[in-house]
């Protein structure tokens, strides 16, 4: 069973990978249009990865790795209030 699980990793990308990629893409793509390449089979799936990447992909990665900074060995934070603690009252109480 081992074995099989170990196929499966999980990778791990970071945000700034994320934008090194959309910034790459983002060059081949100006490079195409310099060259005048007629084909616009070739540039559009280059556009709708940059696209991709660059809207998509890295705000949430960003988000997600700020979430994970504010988490820092916690079970939950709230959005509004970071350092607020959570506290459950059960509905028994006379208040």
């Amino acid at each position: 069973m081992e074995e099989k699980d170990s196929r499966y990793k999980k990778a791990v990308i970071t945000s700034e990978q994320i934008d090194t990629i959309g910034n790459k893409l983002n060059k081949i793509e100006e490079k195409l249009t310099e060259e005048n390449v007629s084909k616009k089979h070739k540039i559009n799936p280059i556009r709708k990865l940059r696209k991709k990447f660059t809207e998509d992909f890295s705000p949430i990665m960003k988000k997600y790795e700020r979430y994970k900074t504010i988490l820092s060995g916690r079970n939950s934070f709230s959005k509004t209030d970071t350092d607020a603690t959570f506290m459950f009252i059960h509905r028994s109480y006379p208040f």
